[in-house]
């Protein structure tokens, strides 16, 4: 006799909501949204399959996809080679190369990974940001950018480098690969901004903003004074670099682009947030797509 009358509360608990069955699930729709969150998979999972999953299970399904869709970080290093030949026979005059530490008995580990595409190399005004951001990867690191704009004032990413931490020495290896690149910065006269140092107080910030902002001569000594006052080791600081290299009112009477931020390298590191967070390969592939996509769009802006 079959009653049609049920009053029990509905389970969404299965226990043949195994991980094979989720991942199958899982999978494809993570190629569609690669950005899924933790929650928006629970919620997913509720409204088109009816199951509960708990948070250990959403976990580590959604490493073992990200895995699968992605690719896994760790053999993704032993890769790297593979894909710089790759980058240099599909982009011909472009430069790749890749850092590595010898080991005495083992093959030489990677290090670093830097990256110049041909047709980066012209069309960028002659101010260069430069900034470092964090990787959200397995083995950590950091992604620098050197940043300029073109003639519309477009973003215009020059190169890029994957390294293991961000230090001199690794700065000094990027810059010199850099200068390689785009010839003398004297002859073509190159100019470098960066945002890496910290001040201690807001006021001090913005007053030293001031003296970058400062038109007249008469202002940016009355700003500088201000400086001395509060913090006499940033005045020092301040004191010694060329005033022709960071505030307007010593700025030679040629052209010249009106910029004293490094906004450039900021909007491209928002670009590639969720990029951070995938393995190497996957990383430098989806930076390297963003860049010739944002070359092209702009191309056709006009």
């Amino acid at each position: 006799m079959l009653v049609d009358n049920h009053t029990y509360p509905r389970k969404r608990k299965n226990r043949a909501a195994t991980q094979t069955w989720t991942l199958s699930k899982l999978v494809p729709k993570l190629r569609k949204h690669p950005t899924m969150k933790h929650r928006e998979v629970y919620d997913w999972f509720v409204r088109k399959c009816n199951v509960y999953l708990n948070s250990t299970c959403i976990t580590r399904a959604l490493k073992a996809a990200r895995k699968i869709v992605e690719g896994d970080e760790i053999a993704q290093y032993g890769l790297v080679w593979d894909y710089a030949n790759e980058l240099l026979t599909s982009n011909p005059g472009s430069r790749v190369q890749v850092g590595v530490i010898p080991m005495p008995e083992n093959p030489p580990l990677f290090d670093r990974f830097y990256v110049c595409l041909d047709a980066c190399k012209a069309g960028c005004r002659p101010l260069i940001g430069l900034d470092g951001a964090f990787l959200k990867t397995l083995h950590g690191g950091q992604i620098l950018t050197a940043c300029g704009q073109d003639a519309n004032n477009h973003i215009f990413v020059i190169a890029y480098a994957i390294v293991s931490v961000e230090n001199k020495d690794n700065w000094q290896w990027f810059l010199e690969l850099l200068h390689s690149d785009l010839g003398d910065y004297r002859q073509h006269k190159w100019c470098f901004i960066s945002d890496m140092h910290k001040w201690g107080s807001c006021e001090l910030k913005d007053l030293v903003w001031e003296c970058a902002r400062s038109r007249t001569t008469t202002k940016f000594d009355r700003n500088m004074r201000r400086v001395k006052l509060i913090n006499e080791k940033a005045w020092q600081y301040l004191d010694k670099w060329p005033k022709e290299a960071w505030t307007k009112a010593h700025y030679s009477e040629v052209p010249k682009v009106d910029n004293i931020y490094n906004n450039a390298c900021e909007s491209f590191n928002a670009k590639i947030k969720h990029e951070k967070s995938k393995p190497i390969l996957t990383l430098a592939e989806e930076v390297r797509k963003i860049i010739m996509k944002s070359m092209v769009d702009n191309r056709k802006k006009l």
